[in-house]
């Protein structure tokens, strides 16, 4: 069988963007060919999508928090002169 596909080199491993019908351990030849690159970061998402690499949010923006909610949240914050690396050290305590 003889099968061209794309595939993306990361951290020493090929990713292959499509469904490879391959047996564990199956031994094959690969044969690198540069690429036009890619055109749009459109392109690359779905293509990353589509092999089930990424998924699409689909939450809804329809819960999220109002800009007035948010500055009135911030406002019950603490604020003091202590760096919060600080803050946290003294509220974690000895380890």
């Amino acid at each position: 069988m003889t099968e061209t596909i794309t595939a993306i080199y990361r951290d020493g491993v090929l990713y292959p963007l499509t469904n490879l019908n391959l047996q564990e351990h199956q031994t094959v030849r690969l044969q690198l060919l540069e690429s036009a690159p890619v055109t749009t970061s459109f392109t690359l998402l779905e293509q990353l999508r589509a092999s089930g690499f990424v998924t699409i949010a689909t939450h809804s923006l329809q819960n999220a928090i109002s800009n007035e909610d948010l500055e009135a949240l911030v406002k019950t914050l603490p604020i003091t002169e202590t760096p919060a690396s600080q803050t946290l050290i003294e509220e974690r305590g000895e380890w």
